[in-house]
C-alpha cells in the first residue's frame, strides 16, 4: 500500500509540475484543503489536459523553429536581393553556393586570389562603402581545405545559400506572408494555452503544493528501516537525556532496543544550544548572526553579559544628545 501510494503521489507530482512548466502562470491567492490523500490524487487526475497541452506545446516548438528559419531566410534574402536571378540556379548538385561578406577595403586583394582560381570559384558581387556582398559558387575542383584557408585568410564571412526557389523579390513577398501566417497561428496556440491556464492553473498550484507535502511525508516513511514486525530509526540525542528516552520508550513500547553508535569524525552532530533559562532569550541573537557548529564554542553567555552593557551605553548617549538639543 505505502509503496504504491508513494509511486502514485510521485507520478502525479511530476505530471502536475510538467503542466505548470508549460502553461502560462497566473496569480493564485486562494488555497484549497483536501480531506484525504485519496481526495488529493482524485483532484490531480481530474485535471485531464495532458494530451491537449502536449499537442499545443509540440506544435508551438515546431512553429517557433519555423518562424526562426523564416526570419533568417528573409533577412538573408533581403541582404542579397541584388542577385537578379532565381536562387534555384545556385542549388547545384555539382557545386556549393555561399552568401558572403567582406570589408570593402580588403575586397580587391581577395578578388585577385579568386581570379587565380576562376575555374574553381565563380564570384558575383555588390560593393558598398563599408561592406562588399559576395555570392560564391564553389566547384569540387578546389579542395575544401584550400577554400577554407582563402576564406579565413581574407576574413570573409560566409553561409550556405538557403534551399529556397524564386527571385529575391518574390521570395521576400512569400516569406513575409509565411511569417505573418506563422505568427497568427502562434498567437492562436498561446491563446489556447492561456484558456487552459485560466481554467486549471489555480487547481494545479493547490494540488502541486499538497503533493509536495505528501511526497516528503512518504519519503520519510520509505527511508525508515521497516518490516512487518519492526522498524528502525536513527537520530541524535544529548547523552544527559538518553536515560529519559529509554525509560519513556520502555513505558510505551515493548521490545525497543537502543544502540549507541560512535560518531565518525566527518559526521557533524546538529547543534543543540543549552543555556540557563534566563539566558535563552539571547540565543535568538546568536542564531540570527550564525549558529555555531556542534563542536564550536557557544557565545550566548558572553553575549548575554556584554550586550546589556553596550546597549545601556548607547541609550545613555542618546539621552545626552536629547538633553543637549533641548538646551
Amino acid at each position: 500500500r505505502d509503496n504504491e501510494l508513494t509511486r502514485q503521489v510521485s507520478d502525479q507530482l511530476l505530471r502536475v509540475k510538467a503542466l505548470m512548466t508549460v502553461l502560462p502562470s497566473i496569480p493564485v491567492t486562494a488555497r484549497k484543503r483536501f480531506d484525504s490523500i485519496d481526495d488529493l490524487l482524485q483532484t490531480a487526475r481530474s485535471i485531464d489536459v495532458d494530451e491537449q497541452v502536449a499537442g499545443l506545446e509540440k506544435e508551438k516548438e515546431a512553429l517557433l523553429t519555423e518562424i526562426q528559419e523564416t526570419e533568417n531566410n528573409l533577412k538573408l534574402v533581403e541582404e542579397f536581393s541584388f542577385f537578379p536571378e532565381d536562387l534555384k540556379i545556385l542549388q547545384l548538385s555539382s557545386a556549393t553556393s555561399y552568401f558572403g561578406r567582406i570589408p570593402s577595403d580588403k575586397f580587391e586583394e581577395f578578388k585577385k586570389v579568386i581570379d587565380e582560381h576562376h575555374k574553381d570559384i565563380m564570384l558575383y558581387t555588390k560593393a558598398e562603402k563599408e561592406l562588399t556582398h559576395l555570392i560564391l559558387v564553389v566547384f569540387p575542383t578546389i579542395s575544401p581545405d584550400k577554400f577554407a584557408n582563402i576564406i579565413q585568410l581574407h576574413n570573409v564571412k560566409i553561409e550556405a545559400v538557403p534551399s529556397i526557389s524564386g527571385k529575391p523579390n518574390e521570395i521576400i513577398i512569400n516569406q513575409k506572408s509565411n511569417l505573418q501566417t506563422q505568427n497568427q497561428r502562434l498567437e492562436q496556440i498561446n491563446n489556447g494555452l492561456n484558456q487552459i491556464s485560466e481554467k486549471h492553473f489555480a487547481d494545479l498550484v493547490e494540488v502541486e503544493e499538497q503533493l509536495q507535502i505528501e511526497n516528503k511525508k512518504l519519503e520519510v516513511i520509505s527511508n525508515l528501516g521497516v518490516t512487518k514486525d519492526a522498524f528502525a530509526m536513527e537520530g541524535w540525542i544529548p547523552k544527559s537525556k538518553l536515560g529519559q528516552v529509554e525509560s519513556t520508550l520502555e513505558k510505551f513500547t515493548d521490545g525497543t532496543t537502543i544502540y549507541e553508535l560512535e560518531t565518525k569524525e566527518e559526521e557533524k552532530a546538529p547543534t543543540l544550544m543549552s543555556n540557563p533559562p534566563r539566558f535563552r532569550l539571547f540565543e535568538a541573537f546568536i542564531r540570527f548572526y550564525s549558529l555555531p557548529q556542534s563542536k564550536e564554542f557557544d557565545p550566548t553567555m558572553v553575549f548575554a553579559l556584554i550586550f546589556p552593557i553596550f546597549y545601556g551605553l548607547m541609550i545613555g548617549d542618546t539621552g545626552y544628545c536629547i538633553v543637549i538639543l533641548l538646551v
